[in-house]
């Protein structure tokens, strides 16, 4: 089977509780599948800032859909966050034309893991550096230098303007 790729960013008031927010979500969520969408990806970005105030809300919670399914689809899901008074914008993008299914899905998956294997090796190699730089703190004392001293002729000199002769073009009268 042959459909598109999409992927909706949409933003929900940051004044909600984590009920009515996991419901916004979820009803999305319901119409993607009972639309005959295949959801990949579903991230929420948490709560941050606003490049602009929408509805006079300064920070607003970003939630991340990448999905497969057919034009009618997105035309369902933009109708729900019309009717929703919990989403303050909202955009779809498509993101491929022509998509086959199974190799989307399994390169989703194979993106996935990978993923989670490099946060994996990171977080392991995390705490051998924070070992060693505190090893590293604990056997060399800090020495403290002197800081430079300059007279404050020196100082008065570097602030203070040199006269410039391109100047004088200032104090000339503008002719009519």
């Amino acid at each position: 089977m042959i459909v598109r790729e999409y992927e909706t960013i949409f933003i929900l008031r940051p004044d909600l509780g984590d009920d009515t927010r996991n419901a916004a979500i979820d009803r999305i969520r319901g119409v993607l599948e009972k639309e005959g969408g295949i959801p990949l990806k579903d991230i929420s970005w948490g709560k941050r800032k606003l490049a602009y105030e929408i509805d006079k809300h300064l920070k607003g919670v970003y939630h991340y859909l990448l999905y497969l399914g057919t034009p009618g689809l997105t035309d369902e899901i933009e109708r729900n966050f019309k009717m929703m008074d919990t989403v303050i914008k909202y955009m779809t993008v498509k993101v491929n034309d022509r998509v086959d299914v199974d190799t989307r899905k399994a390169e989703v998956e194979q993106e996935e893991a990978q993923r989670l294997a490099e946060e994996e090796a990171k977080a392991a190699e995390t705490p051998d550096e924070e070992e060693k730089t505190d090893d590293a703190t604990e056997e060399t004392p800090k020495e403290e230098t002197p800081a430079e001293e300059t007279s404050e002729e020196e100082t008065a000199e570097e602030t203070e303007p040199e006269a410039d002769e391109s100047d004088d073009d200032d104090e000339k009268p503008e002719e009519d």
